[in-house]
């Protein structure tokens, strides 16, 4: 996570539309495209393509592993070394685009999936290659959740309807624009989990219904006010629902171990599914100072962040940061050249003027951690315990399962630590044995 201070909130009323993106000579598409599976290629260097195709996968055969296509037709040029937005190196397919379309520009007809078992949806699912971006740092193949999440009775599928960073707006975009396909991939996806009910997270500004929509199950629309941040993450989520629904509600048993998602991923379901078609391109937001205007474009994976800056008009300054999916809660990437993968939702070019200085040092104990933090912890002495500075006293050791990651005690910290970050990691290290954190952190 790179947090940057002085982001300001993007208008969502400017954008009309979203833009479809250039057709590139050349593709480098990288077959990490989660954080679940670890690919191997299935075509060598010469060996020609359709768009479509499949060309690298997990092993096994399990409706949960990962699957990358070919986002155009073509030849494989090469097989290459890439570094992705996320810092991390894989093999990558070098695809020069030719041939013939498969699926661009021709008409497509929407299947009939209604005779579909849930194990039959699940396997539809795994098959496209949709990968879940709730978590953005953390994206996984949808089919692997919902086998997971089929099982138990009484689930509760939670869709967010826009962006847990303010600085980005892809999910709120697409929101915008494709509510009804969104809306239809959310009731899919709750068929193949067998979920009792439906949770919509809107925000107060948008005008949606569940009246409107013809669900198979119930659905409800919740609205939060996300001007107040954090608004878009589990802990914060569970909380409006269980205070706006009421203590007698069924839906005030929302909890963080119900399957969460959000509207990019249930359009890619619908669109996918419902059409037969491999996922293989993206909506991603594109901003910054260093571009003369900002879009939504809809792009192939394996597209360079260099080429969205060139669809947005060129730079009109020299980028000293490219940040992906969010100035709280994205990453830096490393190159112009690294390329779009099924998690990128938005990239962020930035000038020397918002690079905040980066140096590290010791903690000064100024409160700003505790002053932000909205779960009311106390980062620093968190922070401090994990790294084997201090020895926290047990109820201390026991709130680090309170924090949501929201990234606001980075943002204030003027000692740039990754209190975040370590909180996360020490999370996630001890997520299954959360009952005796204490005792097995010191």
């Amino acid at each position: 996570m790179t947090v940057f201070s002085g982001f300001y909130a993007l208008k969502k009323k400017a954008y009309k539309k979203p833009v479809s993106g250039f057709i590139p000579k050349t593709l480098v598409i990288p077959v990490a495209q989660d954080k679940l599976h670890r690919c191997r290629l299935l075509v060598n260097e010469g060996d020609t393509v359709t768009e479509g195709q499949l060309i690298a996968a997990s092993a096994g055969f399990d409706a949960g592993r990962s699957m990358v296509y070919a986002p155009l037709p073509g030849v494989v040029e090469k097989i290459v070394q890439c570094t992705g937005p996320d810092g991390k190196t894989s093999d990558a397919v070098k695809l020069k685009f030719q041939g013939s379309f498969r699926y661009t520009g021709k008409k497509l007809l929407e299947r009939d999936l209604s005779a579909l078992s849930a194990k039959q949806l699940i396997e539809e699912i795994g098959e496209r290659g949709i990968v879940n971006t709730f978590v953005t740092d953390k994206p996984v193949p949808l089919a692997a959740e919902l086998e997971k999440y089929s099982s138990p009775p009484n689930r509760i599928l939670v869709v967010r309807l826009f962006d847990d960073d303010p600085s980005r707006l892809t999910d709120a975009l697409v929101s915008s624009f494709f509510l009804k396909e969104v809306c239809a991939g959310a009731d899919l996806c709750a068929q193949a989990m067998n979920a009792e009910k439906i949770i919509f997270i809107k925000s107060k500004d948008f005008n949606a219904d569940e009246k409107i929509f013809n669900f198979s199950r119930q659905a409800r629309f919740f609205s939060v006010d996300i001007k107040q941040y954090p608004a878009g993450f589990k802990k914060e989520i569970c909380k409006a629902v269980k205070k706006l629904a009421g203590a007698n509600s069924k839906l005030a048993g929302i909890n963080e171990s119900d399957l969460f998602t959000d509207s990019s991923t249930m359009y890619d379901l619908y669109r996918s599914v419902g059409f037969g078609i491999p996922l293989t391109d993206k909506f991603v937001h594109v901003s910054g100072e260093c571009v003369p205007a900002s879009g939504m474009i809809q792009v192939r994976t394996g597209v360079t962040l260099r080429t969205l800056a060139e669809q947005c008009g060129g730079f009109i300054k020299k980028p000293r940061a490219v940040i992906v999916n969010g100035i709280i809660t994205g990453e830096s990437a490393e190159s112009l050249d690294a390329p779009v993968t099924k998690y990128v939702k938005s990239v962020s070019f930035l000038p020397a003027s918002r690079i905040p200085r980066q140096l590290q040092s010791v903690c000064i104990r100024c409160g700003n951690c505790r002053r932000e933090c909205p779960c009311s912890l106390s980062p620093d002495v968190l922070y401090r315990h994990v790294k084997g500075i201090i020895a926290a006293e047990s109820p201390y050791v026991e709130s680090l399962r309170l924090c949501s990651s929201c990234g606001t005690c980075n943002a204030v910290c003027p000692a740039r630590l990754p209190i975040c970050q370590t909180i996360a990691a020490y999370n996630e290290a001890h997520e299954e044995n959360k009952e005796d954190l204490y005792e097995s952190s010191i």
